[in-house]
């Protein structure tokens, strides 16, 4: 591990190394050893420090990783599907993650990082990226960076702009690095294994059974789930060894039987359960002797496991399949874990380096195939070799030594710059907002009355030229319902006759603003001319005095509230709007009882259209039961009820 003490304490005379791995599992830093190993190759006497990312965020956030990421594995893999799927589609939700992880991870790793002073720092886990993405940007570190994605399917989270090189483990991966937004070079790496690891011929796997004494002759299958055995290895195992299959005759335990018939060969499993002991439970109460399956728990002799197989079974696609892959050993995916699992399952099937079998059946199916057929064993395993030729670790640990850091990305003035803008729009865009917020909810306004009360206010506002008004008003006498015309300054002129009779009919006739489709959230226009024209123009060509105004929107800014206040006249929120639109059907509206419900009439309403819309709340007020009153009957504060009578007689 990278120590505490202090940098004038240690002669700089040989390079360091820092590896960041984490302790998910034993993949990444399995990885970490085998780099470890190779580096004196390279940097020949180098000093190597290696630090767990995550181990370093908290004391205890290694440990709740790994319960919760098992947890998800075991008990809701759905949850972590949807996960992983959110993080491909909506690339917001995956700058937002790995921004909130790089600057937890660059926080806590900084003090170590100076304190140790690398020449190179490789990451085996993508919080090591992430953090030295972070001090990239912030501390503008021009230490070369690399990371060994050890997933084949790289993810979002394994790709930062600011390393310097990306290490992929196959060249169906390079497009999907350079598709995240890799800048850095992005190269296809031998796996990052232990070299122990090598293809082994059969000489090497005679002795690997001898030693581990399993069967000379039989078809060795290796099942492994990782360090945690995780995934589906019960079902694995129980295919395998005919266990469990119960179909009828078109099943597929017809179709394994037909192939036993034709092949006859002997299967011996070995699976590895790691840590998990009850995994280990389970398969030894299914009762099968050890000719036929041979358990282990956490191993350490995955070498000799790997040169005693004939294939691998797993499910998660990380370091262990990438061992199997520098042993020559072909790879049967099964059941893939979700989120990373199924993607590198689908990828290694893409590149020809593995089978995917979902079921235990086609599990057996497979290996029963591939025993039996050893021109198709070959096939796999002449992939492998074919992708790990002229590949070599300590050349590829070569190439971060000669290459060249990246550029760093803007300075902290240009940082500070655009963060001071985006927080001064972020401001004013809330100041205003809050404005209308606070003026609507604070400032006295007629609101309508109690929702128990079963009455309503039925308000028209917009666009209304004089033959809208006459079918509105038309529209309104017929169905006895009452209105309140908000009127627009603009239409007083063309209205003054219509309004003076809509007045002498009855009908409430108030004061909107001027401009009747200004939206006064993005436009918010000279305010006081707005109302004070409106309120002017009823009084002086319409010979009206307005009681009340109203905003098309039906809310109101603070500014809108210290205008209105000073032309005597009271305001209106609006608790329910209903649009009314000649480009679609108005549809029968659900009142809100104890509202102040507003038809907002658009210019492309015809008068056919705007009537129409009065039927249409007219029959479900009745439908509703609710009693549609002026705003003077449901506002005790404003204009007392003089217009009833003249209601009634119109």
């Amino acid at each position: 591990m990278v120590g505490d003490d202090r940098p004038g304490d240690r002669p700089r005379d040989r390079p360091r190394v820092l590896l960041l791995t984490a302790t998910i599992g034993e993949g990444h830093n399995a990885a970490a050893r085998a780099i470890t190993k190779r580096i004196g190759q390279v940097w020949p006497g180098a000093e190597v420090g290696t630090l767990d990312i995550i181990a370093l965020m908290a004391p205890w956030m290694s440990g709740l990783t790994q319960s919760v990421y098992h947890l998800a594995l075991d008990r809701a893999p759905a949850a972590y599907q949807f996960f992983y799927d959110v993080l491909w589609r909506h690339p917001w939700f995956a700058w937002l993650s790995k921004r909130l992880v790089a600057a937890w991870c660059g926080w806590r790793l900084w003090p170590r990082l100076r304190r140790f002073g690398p020449d190179v720092v490789v990451c085996t886990h993508p919080y090591g990226a992430a953090a030295m993405d972070r001090l990239r940007r912030v501390r503008r570190l021009s230490v070369p960076t690399a990371s060994f994605v050890t997933d084949f399917a790289p993810h979002p989270f394994w790709v930062f702009s600011q390393i310097d090189l990306h290490f992929v483990m196959h060249g169906v991966s390079l497009l999907e690095a350079r598709r995240l937004g890799a800048r850095g070079l992005v190269a296809v790496a031998a796996p990052p294994v232990l070299p122990a690891f090598r293809p082994f011929s059969g000489r090497d796997q005679r002795a690997a059974r001898r030693a581990l004494g399993l069967r000379a002759g039989a078809f060795v299958v290796l099942v492994t789930g990782g360090a945690w055995g995780v995934g589906a290895l019960v079902e694995a195992v129980a295919g395998l060894l005919g266990l469990g299959l119960r179909a009828g005759p078109d099943g597929p335990g017809q179709a394994q039987a037909q192939v036993q018939v034709e092949v006859q060969v002997e299967v011996q499993v070995v699976a590895v359960c790691g840590r998990n002991e009850a995994l280990r439970q389970r398969l030894e109460g299914l009762g099968v002797p050890r000719s036929r399956l041979v358990l282990l728990g956490f191993v350490e002799a995955m070498p000799e496991l790997m040169a005693a197989a004939d294939v691998v079974v797993t499910n998660a696609g990380g370091v262990t399949a990438l061992e199997a892959f520098a042993s020559a050993r072909p790879v049967l995916m099964f059941d893939p874990i979700p989120g990373h699992g199924r993607a590198n399952a689908a990828l290694m099937a893409r590149a020809g380096l593995a089978l995917v079998c979902c079921g235990g059946a086609e599990l057996a199916a497979a290996v029963l195939r591939l025993a039996g057929d050893s021109a198709r064993l070959a096939v796999l395993r002449a992939a492998e070799l074919e992708h790990l030729a002229g590949r070599d670790l300590a050349e590829d640990l070569a190439l971060l030594a000669a290459a060249t850091p990246l550029p760093p990305p803007p300075g902290r003035a240009v940082r500070r710059t655009a963060r001071v803008l985006v927080a001064g729009a972020t401001a004013a865009m809330l100041l205003f907002q809050g404005s209308w917020v606070a003026g609507t909810s604070l400032a006295p306004a007629a609101r309508g009355s109690p929702r128990d009360s079963g009455a309503v206010v039925i308000a028209v506002a917009g666009s209304l030229p004089p033959a809208t008004l006459q079918a509105l008003a038309a529209a309104a006498r017929r169905d006895h319902l009452a209105l309140t015309f908000f009127v627009e300054g603009e239409d007083v002129t063309a209205d003054r006759a219509e309004l003076a009779t809509l007045a002498r009919q009855g009908f409430e006739v108030e004061a909107g603003t001027w401009e009747a489709q200004r939206d006064p959230t993005i436009a918010p226009g000279s305010t006081r001319s707005e109302f004070g024209r409106t309120v002017s123009a009823l009084h002086d060509q319409a010979r009206l005095q307005p009681a009340y105004v109203a905003e098309p929107c039906g809310r109101f800014s603070l500014l809108a509230v210290a205008v209105t206040g000073r032309l005597h006249v009271r305001r209106v929120v609006f608790g329910q709007r209903l649009t009314v639109s000649g480009r679609r059907p108005f549809p029968p509206p659900a009142i809100t009882p104890g509202r102040i419900v507003a038809l907002l009439v658009t210019p492309s309403a015809s008068p056919t259209d705007a009537a129409g819309a009065v039927d249409a709340v007219a029959a479900a007020t009745r439908q509703q039961g609710l009693r549609v009153l002026t705003l003077a009957q449901v506002d005790q504060t404003g204009r007392p009820p003089d217009r009833d009578d003249a209601m009634d007689q119109a």
